[in-house]
């Protein structure tokens, strides 16, 4: 197996986010790639195996998405995602730049400054005066 090194505070947050006397560093990080949608559990062999990482996760045309919610500007809101799971789909529906529909893993993996915002982390809801079109595009509907 491959050896890592990694920072003191790296060793102490993991510590800290396992199971004493039942997690190792590798299975807190084994969870947490779980949990942003970087690794995904195989289930015919009960292996790990990697994620389509970059693959967008939209719903099949006329698919529903779980949530859907309005806002007047792309505005992602912790009380609506935070509860799906990875490959739930969310809408947003904008007034003026239309719809826009991800997965979680999707949020998670293109917008990951929104999900370490202090705006969205302790206030609920990020939103963006002017939308980034580079990342936000690829998910407009409408």
């Amino acid at each position: 197996m491959p050896t890592i090194r990694i920072d003191e505070d790296v060793y102490k947050a993991l510590q800290q986010r396992g199971e004493p006397f039942v997690d190792t560093p590798n299975s807190v990080l084994r969870k947490l790639l779980e949990e942003v949608g970087l690794l995904e559990m195989d289930q015919e062999s009960s292996r790990v195996k990697p994620s389509l990482i970059g693959k967008t996760t939209l719903g099949k045309k006329g698919e529903k998405p779980m949530v859907t919610y309005s806002h007047p500007r792309l505005c992602f809101k912790a009380s609506y995602i935070e509860p799906l799971d990875d490959n739930d789909i969310f809408q947003i529906e904008t007034k003026i730049d239309g719809k826009f529909q991800m997965s979680k893993a999707d949020f998670y993996r293109v917008f990951p400054n929104v999900v370490k915002s202090r705006s969205y982390r302790e206030e609920g809801i990020y939103h963006y005066p002017v939308i980034p079109k580079k990342k936000a595009l690829p998910f407009k509907i409408a």
